[in-house]
């Protein structure tokens, strides 16, 4: 009964050691790019998620054929004046043959403007099963998909092509979430001006 016991206040301790360790406060928690890997790695105080760009530079450092996000960055809204353009553009156009699945570029960006930097870096960009490009928490984004595969066979022959011709791209699929989960794009798009148009003064990492 006494080992029973002190087991049970060992554990009891245990737990409340792990319970009560504390967790990174938000400044001390980071958006990390790829231009941001070398100096945060190796650093046990630095805490952070990882974007696509950075994502990417890892899965291709390991050899990873694919991974699964939510949606795709791009160029901002005013992005013609701002070059405020991220950076997920050009790590896929040299991402050699990673796939990246997602729910289409974020609606709250300019999603037209970010299909043409795309067809301009040579990056295949494929809806899967639908002709019109998703708009991440939005089914479509207005804009019609520059291609269109519907069967997982077809996308990784596209991969193996693409391999073949040297190109050094990565490949972007989107995939629209589904129906019963999704915002309009144009409620995104109302809310994201008037946000914008609240907040005109403000800049940041993208």
């Amino acid at each position: 009964a006494s080992s029973a016991s002190s087991a049970s206040s060992a554990s009891s301790a245990s737990s409340a050691s792990h319970s009560s360790s504390p967790l990174p406060a938000p400044a001390s928690l980071h958006k990390v790019s790829s231009r941001d890997l070398p100096r945060l790695l190796g650093n046990p105080a630095a805490f952070g998620g990882t974007t696509i760009a950075a994502t990417a530079q890892v899965a291709s450092s390991l050899s990873l054929p694919v991974f699964v996000t939510g949606g795709f960055g791009g160029v901002h809204l005013g992005g013609q004046h701002s070059l405020d353009v991220s950076a997920d553009l050009a790590a896929m156009s040299q991402a050699r043959g990673l796939i990246v699945v997602s729910a289409g570029i974020k609606a709250i960006l300019d999603v037209g403007r970010t299909l043409e930097v795309l067809e301009t870096l040579q990056v295949p960009t494929i809806a899967f099963g639908t002709d019109d490009w998703p708009g991440f928490i939005a089914r479509t984004s207005g804009h019609p998909a520059p291609a269109r595969l519907d069967t997982v066979a077809d996308i990784l022959r596209t991969r193996d092509n693409l391999d073949a011709t040297g190109s050094s791209a990565g490949i972007i699929v989107a995939t629209p979430i589904p129906a019963a989960d999704e915002v309009p794009f144009a409620t995104v798009r109302e809310a994201t001006e008037a946000a914008l148009a609240a907040n005109a003064s403000l800049s940041g990492q993208d």
